[in-house]
């Protein structure tokens, strides 16, 4: 349990000092509700009544009791809605495009002890058939990173805008995969020696900033004494979720890493298990030797995103257990109410089978007002879940939106499960000898 909700919760804390009186309290106040709803229900009978043998229950009995079987069949479908539109945003989230290749990628983080050796290391690394690329960076998609704020030549100093930056080699794009929004972009290239003072934006870097003819602009790289390094925009690259899709895709500028040490190494593997397991023995035993045994830490890199929605998966399995648990209930609460309504109207459904009826008008007798209450049920469920649901995707800024698929498929998991309920109750009492109902008293 503890796994699935993400606590630390220990069988112990039960049994503390001041959980003890609380669980005496809870039993007093269940045991006197319980207790004292039969109480009244026998004091409001009328003596006279009851000996005549009329001592049925009130309409208002009856009228709470169905009550209560609308709230808890409501309750239940609001939870059914709200688990499938959680699984729908989890599923959204771990599998929508990125707008950058994820798959076959692995990090290699903790450089230090390859000291200035991180580019050889990476060339080496690159001379197997079961690695494609490899790239230097000082982070890599998908993690959170710093940001920084850049000036614009030619507009006010003080006019200052934030980045999230990435410092990167010339291998970045191609092992990440990712795409350049114009066809005048380009991405650094060994052949330009003056890329050292050149930068790539993103396109929400472009709308936010409002950079008319990008390629022509220069950003004003911080430092400690001012903005007085000039970088030449010589792309623009497209959007992609750089951090995770929990946050909305942010201004960013990708400059080149004029510096050996440090930072990661993203290495791109060919596909298939065999060469996954080549490339991961070949750095291994690269590592060693380069590090002197150093113990070599690295993940892959989808595995790593998706654990940014660990809570989200979590929320769905806990909810899932909830609406289990709640259709039981509810399905109870169904049962109790057939079995009352075909009690209640016993003689009558004798007199009815005397008269010719079948087992399916004497089930659509008993049912009738029981499918009214689920009935009123999916119209009380369906707009508090819509609402309730909208209400949590809004912290997602790319999200399912409305799914009208799902809450008519919770509705008709509920008339599912309350037509089974129903029916198997109901069918009991369409079957009971005429006689027995005629002599029921």
């Amino acid at each position: 349990f503890n796994n699935l909700v993400g606590l630390n919760l220990v069988f112990g804390d039960i049994f503390s000092w001041y959980m003890i009186p609380s669980f005496i309290l809870l039993a007093i106040l269940v045991g006197l509700l319980s207790g004292s709803y039969p109480s009244f229900v026998l004091a409001s009978f009328k003596p006279i009544f009851a000996l005549k043998g009329n001592a049925s229950v009130k309409n208002g009995t009856t009228v709470l009791r169905n009550a209560l079987v609308i709230i808890q069949f409501s309750i239940s479908m609001i939870i059914i809605a709200g688990t499938l539109v959680i699984y729908w945003q989890f599923r959204y989230m771990t599998s929508k495009e990125l707008g950058f290749d994820k798959e076959q990628l692995v990090v290699i983080e903790r450089l230090f002890p390859l000291e200035n050796q991180v580019q050889v290391f990476k060339d080496e690394l690159t001379n197997h058939s079961s690695i494609h690329t490899a790239t230097n960076s000082t982070a890599y998609l998908g993690a959170y990173n710093n940001n920084s704020s850049y000036g614009i030549k030619g507009r006010p100093i003080e006019e200052i805008s934030p980045f999230f930056v990435y410092a990167t080699d010339e291998d970045f794009m191609e092992t990440f995969r990712f795409e350049l929004a114009t066809p005048e972009s380009r991405f650094f290239s060994e052949e330009f020696a003056s890329d050292s003072s050149a930068c790539l934006v993103n396109e929400a870097a472009v709308r936010k900033y409002k950079l008319e003819d990008p390629l022509n602009q220069v950003l004003l790289e911080p430092s400690f004494d001012g903005f007085n390094k000039e970088l030449r925009i010589i792309g623009v690259v497209k959007d992609h979720h750089f951090l995770n899709l929990k946050q909305e895709i942010a201004a960013q500028v990708i400059t080149h890493k004029n510096y050996e040490s440090g930072g990661y190494i993203t290495v791109r593997l060919a596909g298939g298990q065999d060469n996954i397991d080549a490339g991961l023995k070949h750095i291994d035993e690269k590592w060693k030797e380069f590090t002197n045994d150093e113990p070599l830490q690295y993940f892959f890199l989808d595995e790593s995103l998706n654990t940014y929605y660990a809570e989200e998966k979590r929320t769905g399995a806990v909810t899932m257990i909830f609406s289990i648990l709640t259709i039981f209930i509810a399905s109870l609460g169904l049962f109790g109410l057939t079995l009352y309504n075909s009690q209640k109207r016993i003689r009558e459904i004798g007199i009815r089978k005397v008269m010719g009826a079948t087992e399916n008008n004497i089930i659509a007798i008993v049912t009738k007002s029981v499918i009214y209450a689920v009935g009123i049920s999916i119209l009380i469920a369906m707009p508090v879940a819509y609402f309730m649901m909208q209400d949590w995707l809004r912290d997602f800024p790319y999200n399912v939106g409305f799914q009208p698929l799902l809450f008519v498929i919770s509705a008709l998991l509920a008339i599912i499960i309350a037509m089974v309920t129903v029916t198997i109750t109901s069918l009991k009492a369409a079957r009971t000898n005429p006689a027995i109902c005629l002599h029921y008293e």
